[in-house]
């Protein structure tokens, strides 16, 4: 259930997320260099997002980590995440800590 629009809300917001939100911590990057800082977040599911101020998500996010290693099902060719098949589809490793935002090239963007 997710929360309803109040008139004090930021158009675009509340936003609801599939992935978990325990461990949330944000930064604030303007990725796009539009001189508007994005809303940067992993969840639960091991999604990174990108929001930005109108509660869209900025182009290229969701980006998502590996699946979790040593998991037979995530290999085997048995396992196609049908649900009709009892099966669940796996999701990422989760993000359990604060993201990093850094401008590993230096040039000037993140």
């Amino acid at each position: 259930m997710g929360a309803a629009p109040r008139s004090q809300d930021q158009p675009g917001f509340p936003r609801r997320f599939d992935g978990s939100l325990e461990s949330l911590s944000v930064a604030l990057v303007d990725l796009d260099d539009d001189n508007t800082l994005e809303i940067i977040f992993g969840d639960g599911n091991g999604e990174v997002h990108a929001v930005r101020a109108d509660g869209t998500e900025l182009a290229g996010f969701p980006v998502h980590t590996d699946l979790p290693r040593h998991l037979p099902l995530a290999f085997s060719d048995a396992f196609d995440g049908n649900p009709a098949n009892g099966e669940v589809a796996l999701s990422y490793t989760p993000i359990i800590g604060g993201v990093a935002v850094a401008d590993l090239d230096r040039d000037g963007q993140q």
